[in-house]
């Protein structure tokens, strides 16, 4: 299999990303040397788009994604291809006056996918005040450039009742 395909395949199953008060799960995978290093590094990321996304700020919310037109976006509306794609699908939630709640994610685990990538795992919550409006699973992959980590493919489901 070619590494194009691969990663490729790799980026088809998993996904989205940013988070308040979330705490990185230590798994097998994960407590090896240098996985300490990768959480904290995740989790700071996570930590700063979530409070980009409740404070409305969808420039610094983005800025957790890959710049690129082959990064992707997979949800209940489907495929979306391209960062500038991307960004219209969250723009509604960032305009003046639109409602938005607040986001939080769970259950974060990591893992090295290699050097330059990894796969983070975990739950996203959307708040109404106290109550929890919306959650649901997500996967993301995530690749390493200079600056730190970006995300290059974000799936996230949500949950059906």
């Amino acid at each position: 299999m070619k590494s194009g395909t691969f990663w490729g395949a790799i980026a088809v199953v998993a996904s989205l990303a940013a988070t308040a008060g979330c705490r990185l799960a230590s798994t097998p995978e994960t407590s090896t040397d240098g996985m300490s290093e990768l959480q904290a590094e995740i989790q700071a990321m996570m930590q700063d788009g979530a409070r980009a996304f409740n404070e409305g700020r969808l420039d610094a919310f983005m800025s957790d994604y890959y710049e690129s037109p082959s990064t992707t976006y997979i949800g209940g509306r489907g495929l979306v291809r391209g960062y500038d794609e991307i960004r219209e699908r969250y723009l509604p939630w960032f305009e003046p006056g639109a409602e938005r709640d607040s986001l939080s994610f769970e259950n974060l685990e990591a893992r090295r996918l290699g050097a330059m990538y990894s796969l983070v795992t975990g739950r996203w919550l959307i708040h109404a005040g106290d109550e929890v409006a919306a959650t649901g699973p997500f996967s993301l992959v995530l690749r390493r450039v200079e600056g730190g980590w970006r995300i290059i493919h974000d799936h996230s489901s949500t949950d059906t009742e």
